[in-house]
C-alpha cells in the first residue's frame, strides 16, 4: 500500500504536466490526494465541455474502469491506493456534474 506521502509524489508528477487538454472536452486541471486509515484516495479533476451529464453516466464510468483494470501500469496503482476519484466539473458554470470512484474490488 503506498503511503500518503507517496499518493502525494504521483500527485505532484501528474500536475507537473497539467493542465492537460485532451481535445475531447476533457480538460485534466489537476489532482490530489486524501488520507484515509485504510490508504490514499487519488483524485483527478476535470474540466468538460460540450458534455452532458449523460455522456457521463453508468456507461462511461464503466469505460473508465475498464481501462484503469486491464492496463498493467493502473492495475498496479489501483492495487496500492485506497481507490481512484474522478470528479467532472462543468467548464462554463463550475459545477460538480459527476464523481465516482474506482478501486482494485472492481478489477475482479
Amino acid at each position: 500500500m503506498y503511503s500518503f506521502d507517496d499518493c502525494l509524489y504521483l500527485s505532484d508528477e501528474v500536475n507537473a504536466e497539467t493542465p492537460m487538454d485532451f481535445n475531447n472536452g476533457f480538460i485534466l486541471d489537476y489532482t490530489t490526494c486524501m488520507d484515509f486509515p485504510s490508504g490514499p484516495r487519488l483524485i483527478y479533476l476535470y474540466r468538460v465541455t460540450n458534455i452532458s451529464k449523460n455522456d457521463l453516466g453508468l456507461a462511461y464510468q464503466n469505460q473508465v474502469k475498464d481501462g484503469l483494470c486491464t492496463n498493467p501500469q493502473t492495475a498496479e496503482l489501483l492495487d496500492n491506493l485506497r481507490d481512484v476519484q474522478y470528479q467532472y466539473y462543468d467548464n462554463r458554470s463550475g459545477g460538480l456534474m459527476s464523481s465516482f470512484i474506482v478501486n482494485s474490488g472492481q478489477c475482479r
